[in-house]
């Protein structure tokens, strides 16, 4: 992981392949494919980002061995191969670490003089490219988390409290993915970044304490909902309450006149005034399928005459 930067290797050897027929079949549109296949190859190349992101997938791991202790020291109380809430809470922490840490490094520009290339070629809605990172998030990190906890589980718990709680996780990413992706409208390792925006030493302690509490108190809840059907049918209705509500994610991303965001900037000072006409397009709000190229005919330009 603190090796040097990945040099790109030869598209045409076998693993390459293989990995590009792969992300093809698991995204199949060209747009978000490309997004799926650059960020990957960004995250595994870039020494910088690849360590960060480690980073936060470390501090995860440590948590839940801390939460496993009493197992790693054989003095738990409840058997290992019975759902517990250590075994429960140390997946949920992974997870959300997972996600915070690519969350983070998405943030995080690559080679940010070629940027320009991204510029040009934006030629698609901006939906397109934050539904496309969206996947991304959950190709990339998710569904790894996500199959590793499905095998460990599968194989330690009975089938009916491993699926329960694999189950739990897919509401949970799915709910967490959208949060931390709400608003954030670039694409991956492609915008400039302003350091010092937010007081890591004051928040640092206080969300951590926040996390560890809710980490640890849903546990509990999960482990005496999985004790009864009814208990679980009824958290996981609210979790999925929860993710219908998060649905403003993807109603932002497609919200009229949403752009892509290449350049971080302070907060203006001043405010100009769009005084242009409605339905006039910039030059770069004139996406390829954005516009109804029917709508030119002669009643249209009487119309604009008018």
């Amino acid at each position: 992981m603190e090796e040097p930067d990945i040099v790109p290797s030869d598209r045409v050897r076998p693993l390459a392949r293989v990995t590009a027929s792969l992300a093809g079949r698991l995204v199949p549109r060209p747009l978000e494919r490309a997004v799926l296949l650059f960020t990957a190859r960004t995250l595994a190349r870039s020494r910088e980002h690849r360590l960060l992101f480690v980073a936060y997938a470390s501090l995860g791991l440590a948590i839940a061995f801390a939460y496993a202790r009493s197992y790693l020291y054989g003095y738990a109380k409840n058997p290992w191969n019975r759902a517990n809430v250590p075994f429960i809470a140390a997946s949920v922490v992974v997870l959300f670490m997972a996600i915070i840490g690519a969350r983070a490094v998405f943030a995080l520009p690559a080679s940010q003089p070629s940027n320009w290339l991204f510029h040009l070629t934006a030629v698609h809605p901006p939906a397109s490219y934050f539904r496309a990172v969206r996947k991304s998030l959950f190709v990339l990190v998710v569904a790894p988390v996500w199959t590793a906890c499905a095998i460990l589980y599968l194989t330690l718990w009975p089938a009916l409290p491993a699926l329960e709680h694999l189950a739990l996780l897919v509401a949970f990413s799915v709910l967490l993915v959208q949060r931390v992706l709400y608003k954030f409208r670039k694409v991956p390792f492609t915008c400039s970044y302003l350091p010092g925006k937010a007081n890591l030493h004051v928040r640092l302690y206080a969300f951590g304490a926040l996390f560890l509490f809710l980490a640890d108190s849903g546990s509990r809840l999960e482990f005496w909902a999985m004790e009864r059907m009814a208990r679980f049918v009824i958290l996981f209705v609210i979790l999925a309450l929860a993710i219908w509500a998060q649905r403003r994610t993807a109603e932002f991303a497609a919200a009229p006149g949403n752009r892509i965001q290449f350049e971080e900037v302070p907060q203006a000072d001043i405010f100009a005034l769009d005084l242009r006409p409605d339905g006039t397009w910039l030059s770069d709000e004139a996406y390829v399928n954005a516009i109804d190229l029917r709508a030119g005919g002669r009643a249209a330009k009487r119309a604009q005459r008018l």
